[in-house]
């Protein structure tokens, strides 16, 4: 994605281990990864990871903002490269202008794509 083709850019975020903890309460995910400092510091990561359905969530929150009569709701995304505790995302949109998509992109606070996908308007 070419940064000048950027329609939307969100606000940034950020996902605390309390916010990560009460997705992991409300969704039943209680993985090690997302849930347990002490064993993330032991995996690859160091630190705790975003549940993918969370940021999937966020999207779907900037998309029916974006798009209000947004009717459908079809998304699919493919998880590149992890969102870690407190790292800094935005989520960015192009739209296809002979479809009615919408790719959609989650780059973390390095711009290194995490997250990538289409939706509907």
């Amino acid at each position: 994605m070419l940064l000048n083709e950027i329609k939307y850019v969100s606000e940034r975020y950020s996902l605390t281990q309390d916010r990560i903890n009460k997705f992991a309460k409300a969704s039943g995910g209680y993985g090690k990864i997302h849930v347990d400092p002490e064993h993330a510091k032991n995996t690859i990561f160091k630190v705790t990871l975003a549940h993918g359905f969370h940021l999937v969530a966020i999207i779907e929150k900037e998309l029916n903002s974006l798009y209000p009569s947004r009717k459908d709701g079809m998304l699919e995304v493919k998880f590149v490269k992890p969102i870690k505790v407190n790292e800094e995302f935005i989520i960015c949109c192009v739209p296809d202008e002979h479809k009615n998509l919408l790719k959609v992109t989650i780059l973390n606070e390095l711009n290194e794509v995490a997250v990538v996908g289409t939706a509907t308007k």
